[in-house]
């Protein structure tokens, strides 16, 4: 028998690979071919050793979310786009009014001395970097967390891909600034710098990225 699959998190060859060879190794299966435009994999099956939701299951345990496509294809890849479109809308834009003010505080005293002047005499920098931390943290573990979800189980199973190497870059500058805020004794001197800002708006172009990939999906779909 054959059945379909919706695999959402799919973002390069590399993925697909993955996801093949996940389902390949699945006990009854013949044969798993996957598409990185359509988000599908065609799986064919002995019924009597397997079923559509346990090879669903086996998509899930390697890093993507999946579930059987029961409504017609056209309509199944419709509901898919938009309920993705839909999700990505709401995070890109969370993200972005969350790192709206990280870029101001970061930026704004360069772009403008006066401003930075005027917030310098009334606000300390150890209170812009504490105030940093909670809007970064809320961009990293909100929006950015579907970086870390994918690409750490991507990096578990021994594929890397691009959401493993947003979660190690945004993580890197996330983390240091995180010591810089809290034990700068530790870092060289000369070294005690934050990049609250870079991580975050890292993880808010990756997500309009996304976000206009889906557009663009939907509309040649």
């Amino acid at each position: 028998m054959e059945t379909t699959l919706a695999i959402e998190g799919m973002t390069c060859a590399a993925c697909v690979r993955r996801i093949e060879k996940a389902l390949a190794s699945a006990p009854g299966v013949a044969g798993a071919v996957a598409n990185l435009a359509t988000e599908r994999a065609a799986v064919r099956y002995d019924p009597a050793q397997t079923s559509p939701e346990v090879l669903a299951q086996v998509v899930e345990r390697a890093g993507y979310a999946a579930h059987v496509e029961r409504a017609t294809p056209s309509d199944a890849e419709a509901n898919a786009r938009g309920h993705e479109r839909e999700a990505l809308g709401r995070r890109l834009s969370a993200a972005a009014v969350l790192t709206l003010p990280l870029w101001l505080l970061e930026m704004g005293p360069m772009l403008v001395p006066a401003f930075g002047h005027w917030l310098h005499a009334y606000v300390s920098m150890q209170a812009l970097w504490v105030v940093s931390l909670v809007l970064a943290s809320a961009v990293q573990f909100g929006p950015g967390w579907r970086f870390y979800r994918t690409g750490w189980a991507a990096l578990r199973h021994g594929g890397p891909d691009m959401n493993t190497l947003v979660m190690l870059g945004t993580t890197a500058a996330y983390g240091y600034s995180v010591v810089a805020t809290f034990a700068p004794g530790v870092l060289p001197e000369g070294t005690v710098h934050v990049y609250y800002e870079a991580a975050a708006t890292i993880i808010t172009l990756i997500l309009a990225g996304k976000y206009l990939e889906a557009v663009a999906k939907g509309r040649t779909s």
